[in-house]
């Protein structure tokens, strides 16, 4: 199960979503935690031809404590403004490059 659900997809998003129309109820899903501490959540639908994987973090204003605020939001900003040694967009198009969609 859990190399089937490794390269399947990590669906935290559309797993926890409500049901659509004309689904028949809600939606299913597997959730385990890897050795490592990854907690991942699986769900298959088979309704068309695609992999999906969403990857959260626990990370951002809610999960900082005090002392140590406004980092997620500063690492943020260096992610599309770009750094001395990463130019504008340059973390973009590396994402896309390797088949991913930052957005």
């Amino acid at each position: 199960m859990r190399v089937r659900s490794i390269i399947g997809a990590v669906l935290l998003g559309a797993s926890l979503a409500p049901a659509l129309p004309g689904q028949g109820g809600q939606i299913s899903y597997e959730a385990f935690t890897l050795p490592n501490g990854l907690r991942v959540i699986y769900s298959e639908d088979h309704s068309t031809p695609i992999v999906s994987v969403d990857v959260w973090y626990n990370t951002g204003s809610r999960n900082e404590r005090p002392g140590a605020t406004g980092l997620a939001h500063f690492l943020e900003h260096m992610m599309f403004k770009g750094t001395p040694t990463h130019g504008k967009g340059e973390f973009a198009r590396m994402v896309e490059q390797n088949g991913g969609q930052d957005s």
